[in-house]
């Protein structure tokens, strides 16, 4: 998310920040799994051990007695017993090497009902989804598969990991608007390197569509990796996302963004840490006098750019999508006293635009520019 040290408390540990609000409970990130395990750790062997604590009274000693049954056949320890006042639904894993133990304690109603941590709960009839879980668990550990979960499936460490490197700023030792996207990915976050980065089938497709004429990258220099490369893959219909692999392990995928799964967005919203707008670029708000004649907007965002400190990029493939062109579109607008965020804004509103200010994952601010979204409000208001 390089800022005046006057508001550096404000968004200081921006990831932890963010991880607060992703992952409300903090001892989420206190288990072993948080920690990525050696790189040379392939795959682990997992042993799953349930305690399913009965109810004293009823008839839950019988139907306790068919849950023994059944959990025999999935191949997994089972151990049954009384409540103690301690007793709450919980599970915990350890890692050893390659031997992955995960304890799972729940707990059974009156009517046979399992009910374990984060309100998951079967039925003495749902033995396939049992099963399916308990498959899960041995492939992905106690996190379970990261598909359909918040932030990625990652744990907060696990996403203050990926965000401290994404943080990082991005650099190149040649014009990056020179570059193919590939270099300039690799560039940022080499393929093997810290964390790394694989292609789907998808964005391969995507890729080779380019073949003939590729759109030029855009200049993201100064921004953090991170933005930077949501930026440059979104300038060629693509995103990233980071993914859990089985041994804990975390990768980033490049994908389409169109593959209906979350990509890492160019930027996150203020309102995400609760930070307002003055606070966050206060050069952007400054009231000064200005005047626009006959200025394209390509030009109009270099002189606002230069003028605040704060950089000012421009969605290309989504303008180019909604038939503008930054370079032709001429703005004209009476001088007054202003301030260049309300500028933007009436330089853009008329022709469907929208300039949206938000903050990198150092706590940088940028202005973002593309087409208005129904229903959202543009942040220069």
């Amino acid at each position: 998310m390089n800022i005046e040290l006057s508001r550096l408390s404000q968004i200081m540990g921006c990831s932890l920040l963010l991880g607060c609000i992703l992952f409300p409970c903090a001892a989420q990130c206190q288990s072993p799994s948080a920690k990525q395990p050696p790189a040379e750790i392939k795959e682990y062997r997992t042993d799953i051990e349930f305690e399913i604590v009965i109810p004293q009274q009823g008839t839950g000693g019988f139907i306790a007695q068919q849950w023994a049954k059944d959990f025999g056949t999935l191949n997994v320890d089972i151990r049954l017993r009384q409540p103690l006042v301690e007793d709450k639904p919980d599970i915990t894993e350890t890692i050893t090497g390659r031997w992955r133990r995960i304890k799972i304690v729940g707990q059974m109603a009156g009517d046979g009902t399992l009910t374990f941590a984060n309100k998951k709960t079967f039925k003495p009839t749902d033995l396939r989804q049992l099963r399916e879980w308990i498959e899960e668990l041995r492939t992905y550990g106690k996190q379970g598969a990261p598909n359909g979960q918040p932030a990625w499936g990652l744990s907060k460490a696990q996403f203050e990991s990926v965000n401290k490197l994404l943080a990082q700023p991005a650099t190149f030792l040649t014009p990056v608007t020179s570059m193919s996207l590939l270099d300039a990915v690799e560039e940022i976050l080499p393929r093997k390197g810290e964390i790394p980065w694989q292609l789907t089938d998808s964005a391969r497709d995507q890729l080779a569509s380019y073949a003939v004429s590729a759109p030029q990258l855009p200049d993201v220099r100064g921004m953090t990796k991170g933005t930077a490369l949501a930026i440059l893959l979104k300038s060629h219909g693509l995103g990233m996302r980071p993914q859990r692999l089985p041994n804990s392990s975390i990768e980033i995928k490049i994908d389409t963004v169109n593959s209906g799964k979350d990509i890492w967005p160019v930027g996150w919203d203020l309102e995400t840490i609760n930070l307002k707008r003055l606070d966050a670029a206060p050069t952007l708000f400054s009231m000064k006098p200005i005047k626009v004649a006959k200025e394209p907007l390509s030009e109009l965002v270099r002189r606002a750019s230069e003028e605040t400190k704060v950089p000012i990029l421009l969605d290309q493939m989504n303008l180019a999508a909604n038939q503008v062109d930054p370079t032709k579109l001429i703005i004209n607008l009476p001088e007054k006293r202003t301030a260049w965020a309300m500028v933007l804004g009436s330089a853009t509103t008329p022709h469907r635009l929208q300039a949206t200010l938000r903050i990198d994952e150092a706590g940088k601010p940028f202005m973002w520019i593309d087409a208005f979204v129904p229903g959202q409000a543009p942040a220069t208001r």
